[in-house]
């Protein structure tokens, strides 16, 4: 690697100023920050290519936006900015290790199935979401949420909150904290249909710190273990408030509410599996 001379760095970096190109200087400076990764991390990572780009992505903002040379050399800030990207990457690494699982050939042994069952699976899985049923009588919330069921499937249930509520609010003419607490209590009503009678692992009081369902350590106190498990798994990522506010009891929460009535017809339960 050619030696870095700072006087050459901040020369390039004077004429981008003045309405040059920044590609001379990310040139000049691409090496730093190689040897940087390289350094740190101690060897060549698998992906090593994604690390080097997102560290010139930083660092072209980082020159556009931020840089400062009165503040310090082009040297230390192209040191110290690649080193912030590894430690960013590092936490991005470690946040989504608790949510993500590798698919390895164990695990694709274990739930992989052939293209027929798959489709069985899936045609199974859209009926169960289609038997979900509500206790509203207004027409607008009543074709808000069938509105809903009908998009969560369509997005494999990658449907935010607020974008769904915000939607309800607008089409359907439903205030915004009534359409939020509807996504709430449909979306507990499908996860109902999809557990079933089906026996849960007991909750640890100490897996619930720091996250929403800490709430729900009230109710412990009057559920046994397999309700309480059943409970927080129900009301993962759902407002409390729906408990709260008085309108379902935990039995209702757990077990549905009494003068429930279906959201779709068998007809159209069966239509939408056999599209599946």
């Amino acid at each position: 690697m050619k030696p870095f001379i700072e006087s050459q760095a901040l020369v390039l970096f004077r004429a981008y100023q003045t309405g040059g190109e920044l590609d001379p200087l990310l040139k000049l400076l691409i090496p730093v920050a190689e040897t940087v990764i390289c350094k740190k991390l101690g060897f060549i990572a698998p992906d090593y290519d994604e690390i080097r780009a997102y560290v010139l992505r930083r660092m072209f903002h980082g020159l556009a936006n931020r840089y400062d040379p009165a503040r310090g050399s082009l040297f230390n800030f192209v040191t110290k900015l690649t080193e912030n990207s590894l430690i960013d990457l590092l936490r991005r690494k470690v946040a989504r290790a608790k949510h993500v699982a590798p698919l390895d050939d164990e695990m694709i042994a274990r739930i992989g199935v052939n293209g027929a069952e798959h489709r069985h699976a899936c045609a199974e899985i859209t009926y169960r979401v289609m038997q979900v049923r509500t206790i509203t009588r207004d027409r607008h919330e009543i074709e808000a949420q069938r509105w809903l069921v009908k998009n969560l499937l369509t997005s494999d249930f990658r449907f935010f909150r607020h974008e769904a509520a915000d939607a309800m609010s607008i089409v359907y003419g439903i205030a915004p904290d009534r359409a939020r607490k509807l996504f709430d209590i449909t979306l507990l009503s499908v996860r109902r249909m999809l557990i079933g009678q089906r026996t849960l692992k007991p909750v640890e009081v100490g897996q619930l710190s720091g996250t929403k369902a800490k709430a729900l350590l009230r109710y412990r106190s009057r559920l046994g273990d397999a309700e309480f498990a059943r409970l927080v798994f129900l009301m993962r990522n759902l407002a409390p408030s729906i408990i709260e506010t008085g309108e379902f009891t935990l039995q209702d929460i757990l077990y549905g509410p009494p003068g429930e009535r279906a959201l779709f017809s068998h007809t159209e339960a069966l239509l939408a599996s056999s599209r599946t």
